[in-house]
């Protein structure tokens, strides 16, 4: 029974690979320079993948930052441009982290080889349909503060992943659902003294 399910989860990814989702085109720290106590923006640009295919499903984003208690990861705004059912606030799930397992190793990233980050995964309200309007972008945006005792003069480095939830029709998310990457990409920020 398991390595069926495993079968129709990895059957479900190669569909999507080959539908239409939203592929990350950028991402980036707004404001690179900040300050002990001061906020900055991780952005993520993405678009529809193919304008011949469509879906509608929930959209997630994950953050990573280093570990510790220099920077924290704040709150995340799907479609902060005004596309795609934006701007919407994404809800932080936690579920995503523990049940994606090694579902993003086809986009080059596997969670448990990364060691020193903390994550934080975010997860849209709804299904967004993509429309397959590939000339449309959706931003997301999420907010990084550095700590008013961050560690100064470090440049730290700044993950985010994107990707479809699929669930597995039971509108909770779990290791029996997939998950599919679309976009891995790191940036940075630099915390000067104040």
């Amino acid at each position: 029974m398991r390595r069926k399910v495993g079968f129709d989860l990895g059957a479900t990814a190669l569909v999507f690979l080959l539908s239409s989702c939203f592929a990350l085109q950028s991402f980036t720290v707004l404001d690179y320079i900040i300050a002990p106590g001061q906020k900055t923006t991780a952005q993520f640009v993405l678009r529809p993948m193919s304008a011949a295919n469509k879906n509608n499903v929930p959209r997630f984003v994950i953050v990573g930052v280093p570990s510790g208690d220099n920077l924290t990861i704040g709150k995340a705004t799907w479609g902060t441009n005004g596309t795609f059912k934006g701007p919407v606030p994404m809800a932080a799930n936690g579920a995503i982290l523990t049940s994606i397992g090694t579902q993003c190793e086809q986009a080059g990233l596997n969670f448990a080889d990364v060691t020193g980050t903390d994550w934080k995964a975010f997860l849209t309200p709804e299904n967004i349909p993509d429309g397959g309007k590939t000339a449309k972008k959706a931003v997301v945006q999420v907010s990084i503060k550095a700590a008013a005792d961050a560690s100064t003069g470090v440049n730290y480095a700044v993950v985010g992943v994107s990707g479809d939830w699929l669930d597995d029709g039971d509108d909770a998310v779990g290791p029996e659902d997939g998950f599919v990457c679309f976009g891995i990409a790191t940036s940075s920020v630099l915390v000067k003294a104040a």
